[in-house]
Formats: C-alpha cells, structure tokens, sequence
C-alpha cells in the first residue's frame, strides 16, 4: 500500500496512524511526505505485529522553506517483527523530530536516515528502547550535514535484562562544505543482570574543519549508590530503583515535542523489575 501526504499550513492536532498486521502475514506499507511554506505536522504511529508476522513501513519525508515534522512511535509489547525505514531531506531553516519509544516486543529493528542539504536546519532524533526475555531491538541512524550552519542531536537510551539484545548503530557524515555543523550523538544503556547484550557503535566522518561534533556511548548498571540514598530516605528497594530508572529515561523526553508524548512506563517497569 502507498500514500502520500502533502502539507502547506500548520496542522493543530497530532495525526493517527494504525500499522496493525495479522498473525502469519507480511505486510508492507510506504507513505511519502511533503512540507513546504511554514507548514507543521505530527504524526503519531502505532505498530501492532502479532505473533509469527513481519510488519514492514517505510517514510519518506521531504521538509523545506521553513517547515517542521515532528514523528513519533509507538511499539509496545508486539510478539512479530517490526521493520521501519525512515528517509528524511531537509531543505532551508526546516526541522526533524523523530521519538521512537520500543517496549517488550520481539524483533524490532528500526533505521533513520536524515539528508540536511539547507542551512539553519534542525534534526532530533531520540530512541528508548526496554527489553527482556530473548528481544531484540535495533537502532540505525545516520546524518548526512551537507549544508553549512546545520545542527543533528541523536540521543538514544535502553534498558535490557534476560538475554535481550540491543544494538545501536549511529552515524553522523559532516561534509566538506557543511561548516558551522553542530552535531551531538550519545548512546546510554542499563544492563539489569548478567545475561543482556548491548552493542553500541557511535561514529564520525569529518570533512570539514570549522565544526562542534560530539559522541559519546556508556553501559553499564542501575546507579546502586542512588538506590541506597533514596533508600536511607526511607523508600523500599522497588520504589527507588524505580524513580532512579525514571530520572535515567526523563532526558529522551526533553523535547518540547516530544514531552507529552511519553508513555506512562510505571507498567512497564513494574513488569521488569
């Protein structure tokens, strides 16, 4: 199935998109996008893979003069594999935001792939992914700055326990004309025992010389000196290992776009923890 959406004005309320698959089927969906003239959009997408079936998607977005598309995801608790692709080109002081929330779900994988070719334009791209018991998620991203005065910020986090998987694959290609870059890149992962599997790979290809770029990756365990503080304050275990995990996710949401988009994961941790 195709679509196509072509925006010229400021659209108020999110809009709605249902990826809904059915057991032991391959479905595959593309939609292209087209802002222009100061136009707005948000688009809210949920994925519903059902056990033994492939859910395949695939975004092509092109923003220009001014515009700002804002996309946020929801996969949450799918047993079948979900395979999203999203293309994104960036024309002249435009913006790209892009929240990708992964909860409990089999196979996920998930690439986003951001063309900046105009000035003063803004791509954000942020990702939480939690998992247990054998899933597996995938982050793959990579930023083309070939335009000068351009800014990327990529900010993924996970949490993994019981032989999950996460990966997370960043890159950010600074051209050799895309002066005055700034980029930001940062992967940050909880293992919650022994038996999970992180594999991080932030990277950078630099052409130019006048540039800010930043990257940065860390795994590692839940803060126990955190837990014992809020502890000694007279909190039970699960109530401090809960509030410092929440403090540890709050900065994915710290777009004003995408701050009432979270989830409320109080569920979520409750089932892993």
């Amino acid at each position: 199935t195709n679509y196509e959406i072509e925006c010229a004005s400021e659209v108020i309320e999110p809009i709605h998109m249902i990826f809904e698959n059915s057991e032991n089927n391959l479905q595959s969906t593309a939609l292209e996008i087209n802002l222009k003239n100061k136009a707005k959009l948000h688009i809210k997408r949920h994925f519903i893979a059902p056990s033994s079936s492939c859910l395949i998607s695939y975004l092509n977005n092109k923003i220009d003069h001014e515009s700002e598309l804002s996309i946020t995801d929801i996969n949450n608790n799918n047993p079948g594999r979900v395979l999203d692709f999203i293309d994104a080109e960036l024309g002249n002081e435009s913006t790209f935001n892009s929240l990708n929330q992964s909860y409990l779900s089999e196979q996920s994988r998930f690439q986003n792939r951001v063309f900046i070719n105009g000035e003063f334009s803004v791509a954000n791209l942020h990702g939480l992914a939690i998992n247990q018991k054998e899933q597996a998620c995938f982050y793959n991203t990579h930023i083309y700055h070939d335009a000068e005065n351009s800014e990327s910020n990529q900010l993924f986090k996970s949490m993994v326990k019981a032989n999950a998987t996460l990966e997370y694959n960043g890159k950010v290609t600074v051209c050799k004309k895309a002066q005055k870059t700034n980029s930001y890149q940062l992967n940050q992962n909880i293992l919650l025992d022994d038996y999970a599997h992180v594999y991080s790979r932030p990277q950078l290809f630099i052409d130019a010389d006048d540039v800010k770029c930043t990257h940065g990756s860390t795994t590692g365990d839940i803060n126990e000196h955190e837990v014992l503080y809020l502890m000694s304050r007279g909190l039970d275990q699960l109530t401090s290992r809960k509030i410092v995990l929440n403090a540890f996710f709050e900065e994915v949401f710290n777009n004003d776009i995408f701050k009432r988009e979270q989830l409320d994961i109080h569920q979520i941790l409750n089932e892993i923890l």
